[in-house]
């Protein structure tokens, strides 16, 4: 996978400012809700990114033990925000624990399974975030593979990310910098980077709503930087667990 024609994002959520949203990343995917509970800034980051003319979408985060109907109902009182010419919803499927202690299973696929089908019902495709390993660890669902798929890969050179069942994702997203926390995970000196490439996209271009997928895209851009770090899979768990723990600390200090 190159960079050569590629479109670089960020992905956001509560723990991140709207301000730090980068002025050259071409498109922003705001955390819509995480299980039944909707993100506090979803709609200032899909705002932000308008007010900067980048292209904006929403993902919802996977919880296995919610009721899917009120998964899908929470997604829908968020996504209200989209509009013809945005992304497409994505469906973040991960360890809903920052430590990773509560690992994907099979028993999540017919959930999942139902979820999906319902995003699509309402908005006509969807997305999924994933991993090889998490995709391994539902037991390798080729069902899965019919979607477009935001693949996180840390352990890589630039060109050679691992993905699910070996196919070509849409969105590659790579690390480039230590975490830190409330540090936007692209763009920065800090986490990782999204790339579009639109050498292994199904359509050229990440799917957008409203639209026949080869009559409106996102705009070719040329790569902002490359993603040349060469970091293991275990920086990413020092990364969940560093995350973990600024979360836990901004939840007690709560009112």
């Amino acid at each position: 996978m190159t960079d050569k024609h590629a479109c670089h994002g960020v992905d956001v959520s509560e723990f991140q400012s709207p301000a730090l949203q980068p002025a050259d990343a071409q498109f922003v995917i705001a955390r819509a809700t995480f299980g039944t509970r909707p993100d506090k800034r979803a709609a200032d980051h899909v705002a932000r990114a308008r007010g900067r003319g980048a292209t904006a979408g929403l993902y919802h985060f996977f919880a296995p033990g919610q009721r899917v109907a009120d998964q899908v109902d929470a997604f829908a009182g968020v996504a209200e925000l989209l509009e013809a010419g945005d992304l497409i919803p994505w469906v973040d499927v991960e360890s809903p624990s920052a430590r990773g202690t509560i690992r994907p299973s099979p028993q999540w696929c017919d959930s999942l399974a139902e979820l999906l089908a319902l995003i699509v019902g309402r908005w006509g495709r969807a997305g999924v975030y994933i991993s090889a390993r998490d995709w391994a660890d539902l037991g390798s669902p080729r069902w899965l593979l019919d979607f477009p798929l935001w693949v996180a890969h840390y352990r890589t050179s630039a060109g050679s990310p691992s993905t699910p069942g070996g196919i070509r994702p849409t969105i590659w997203q790579y690390r480039v910098g230590p975490w830190k926390p409330g540090a936007l995970h692209v763009m920065g000196e800090h986490v990782a980077a999204k790339a579009i490439d639109h050498d292994v996209c199904a359509f050229g271009a990440l799917p957008l709503i409203g639209c026949d997928d080869t009559e409106q895209t996102v705009p070719d851009v040329r790569s902002l930087f490359s993603p040349e770090l060469s970091l293991d899979d275990d920086y990413w768990d020092d990364h969940r667990k560093a995350r973990d723990a600024a979360i836990a600390s901004e939840t007690e200090s709560d009112p």
